[in-house]
């Protein structure tokens, strides 16, 4: 028999461009995002993070937790943003699971580590490819300062900034996304604010002040005193558009329970009346923050003839709920609750909720529901009974078209939701549809998605990413004007995991989804490999690797291992399939990549074809101009690589430039 041909594999430089990371994609639910501070010793990749203990050594605990928090404020106060302090379970950085509303963590996560000299910071936005998405990594060793080198919340500003999708500016010095530190910024710059409304839309006023506001006694509005009373033998209150709560049975034009509102500028104040019970008794009015928004407010009560008769405020947002008690009230009378900014500060705008009643129920109905709570009542059980999803989205800015929280009741139960396209224009004459869908709990629901054309027929969709927790797809060529239908089931594998709260995210796009590649790393068609490629990080980068191939009677694996042959991320796929790996951290250095193939008898396939894919998530900030893509300038310096597999010194490459390395195969 002949001998089979070895084939060089590539390595094909995908793009030009410095733009390592997926920017202009919205968080699917922006107005209910979550901030948490990493505890010391949390894994983040392969070192612990020591936020704490970095910056206490600079600073007071409270100056730099109050720092960190107004640079995202500063975002959040600019579009239709909130983002609630919540605690930090601890659990590693990009640990699977929900994709928005994890209750373990923050859906941004803030920590410190060891990262190369010329970064200040790390950051990654919103990703559907992988679990990473919302954490920010300062650099352990950076000096941090308030004001001076490397000034603490110009660094966080930045990576705030690309948290929420934003990209480099380097035309700018004046930008906050400016790619490094040239000067100590205030603020995001107007056309910072510019950038971040195309995706979020400027700030909108909450849903009480239309028609004609409610910063008056005249126009304020109706609350339901809550005591016992009240809500004894009532069902769990439900949620209306504008995500109020009103009793089970009395309708959404009755007075709510709790009103969740916004301070949606620093001049805004909203006013609640609410008549005390024929009994008397105490009052409490209750306004939550805490976990909500980074809102700092001041909340007077007046009787019916205007005087004051109590004030509170909150002043930091580290603590920034309210309450304030009437011991006493004149049975049946009028009182007047407002809420307003406590500051003229970054702080003085945001989300919450209030509730006015006796102190303990008004405490408890005031907390803010739990991550992926059901805020859309409606669902279709078949085809023709798809319930028309509200948009979210009132102008032209690129926030998801539909969000829904839904809950799948049985493992036969399949939901179903209407959506639409928009008309055509010359620019765009058809559009992308992407569609996501997530589990609300770590180790809950694990989803599938089908979409149908208004006929019922599946349209064919290409996936974006797929794990046990969610599942992303898009239909790259969505006709315009159409009506889709979108079911959502449980996943053939899901086993136990196949009932649950999910969130589903639905967006009507211009083009596709899709990341820039670092490098993309394959063979058309070879024999089995016999040692390990390598490549160089030059700056510590966040990865994702995606590896398809194989034949339909086998299996590839690659495994990336690190210069001391520890693995750092490993991938299978068999059936010529495509798998993704969990994002992983990677710190400067060399690493080596392993594909090898099996067939299902455990044999060696004589042949085999893969692609593996190597994707840059994160970008940085840094004191001097910086590009993390990896760079191929040669071989490694120093004593040869060893093989990870036990065989000994191999030939080494690096990816992805600048073009065809050597053959790393003997």
């Amino acid at each position: 028999m002949a001998p089979i041909p070895r084939r060089r594999p590539l390595l094909e430089p995908l793009e030009g461009r410095r733009l390592p990371a997926t920017f202009g994609v919205a968080w699917p639910d922006p107005g209910h995002l979550t901030l948490s501070f990493v505890k010391d010793g949390t894994p983040v990749g392969s070192a612990p993070s020591a936020l704490a203990s970095t910056l206490d050594a600079r600073m007071p605990t409270a100056l730099w937790q109050r720092t960190i928090l107004s640079a995202f404020q500063a975002w959040a106060d600019l579009a239709n943003i909130n983002i609630g302090l919540v605690p930090d379970g601890g659990l590693p950085a990009g640990r699977p699971g929900p994709l928005q509303g994890n209750p373990n963590f923050g859906d941004i996560r803030v920590s410190a580590r060891p990262l190369s000299a010329d970064e200040l910071a790390i950051a990654t936005p919103f990703d559907l490819s992988g679990n990473w998405s919302g954490n920010v990594v300062l650099n352990s060793a950076a000096l941090f300062s308030v004001g001076g080198a490397n000034d603490l919340f110009s660094a966080v500003l930045h990576e705030a900034g690309h948290v929420f999708g934003l990209e480099h500016n380097p035309a700018d010095p004046a930008s906050a996304m400016y790619p490094t530190q040239a000067v100590v910024h205030a603020g995001p710059s107007a056309s910072d604010a510019e950038a971040l409304r195309a995706l979020y839309g400027a700030r909108q006023p909450d849903a009480f002040e239309s028609p004609s506001g409610n910063d008056t006694f005249a126009t304020a509005t109706p609350l339901v005193f809550v005591d016992p009373a009240t809500v004894a033998g009532s069902m769990p209150p439900s949620v209306d558009s504008s995500g109020s709560l009103y009793g089970a049975g009395r309708g959404k034009g009755a007075p709510p329970w709790v009103a969740a509102a916004d301070i949606s500028s620093l001049g805004d104040t909203d006013v609640y009346a609410v008549k005390a019970p024929a009994g008397g008794g105490a009052l409490a009015a209750v306004v939550r923050a805490a976990g909500v928004s980074l809102l700092t407010a001041r909340v007077t009560v007046y009787d019916a003839s205007g005087a004051v008769v109590a004030s509170a405020s909150a002043d930091d947002p580290l603590d920034n709920d309210v309450t304030v008690v009437l011991p006493t009230t004149t049975p049946g009378a009028t009182y007047y609750v407002k809420v307003a900014s406590a500051n003229p500060d970054v702080f003085g705008i945001g989300a919450y909720r209030v509730a006015v009643g006796s102190p303990d129920v008004a405490r408890s109905l005031a907390a803010p529901p739990p991550a992926g709570a059901i805020t859309e009542p409606g669902k279709g059980t078949t085809f023709a009974t798809a319930a028309a999803l509200t948009p979210q989205t009132p102008g032209t800015d690129a926030r998801w078209r539909y969000v829904a929280h839904q809950d799948l009741v049985t493992a036969a139960e399949t939901d179903f939701y209407r959506v639409q396209t928009d008309p055509a224009s010359a620019a765009h004459p058809s559009e992308t549809l992407v569609v996501t869908v997530w589990g609300d709990q770590p180790g809950g629901f694990s989803p599938a998605v089908t979409i149908f054309n208004a006929r019922g027929n599946p349209v064919p969709a290409r996936v974006i990413n797929r794990d046990e927790s969610s599942v992303s797809v898009q239909v790259p060529a969505a006709a315009a004007s159409h009506q889709y239908v979108i079911a959502v089931s449980a996943a053939a594998h899901a086993g136990v995991h196949a009932t649950g709260a999910y969130t589903l995210a639905v967006n009507v796009r211009n083009a596709p989804v899709s990341s820039q590649s670092s490098f993309e790393f394959g063979t058309p068609n070879i024999g089995r490999p016999k040692g390990p490629s390598t490549f160089t990080v030059a700056s510590s980068s966040l990865f994702h690797f995606d590896l398809s191939g194989g034949s339909s009677g086998g299996a590839v694996q690659m495994t990336v291992y690190d210069a001391k042959a520890k693995p750092v991320a490993s991938l299978r796929t068999s059936g010529g399939g495509s798998a993704s790996a969990e994002d992983v951290l990677l710190a400067p250095g060399t690493y080596f990549i392993r594909v090898s193939a099996t067939t299902k008898a455990g044999l060696p396939q004589p042949r085999f074809s893969y692609k593996l894919r190597g994707t840059l998530r994160s970008d940085p900030i840094g004191p001097t101009p910086t590009d993390p893509t990896p760079t191929g300038t040669g071989t490694t310096t120093g004593p040869p690589p060893i093989d990870p597999t036990g065989g000994g010194p191999v030939a080494t490459n690096t990816l992805p430039y600048p073009g065809v390395p050597s053959n790393p195969w003997p």
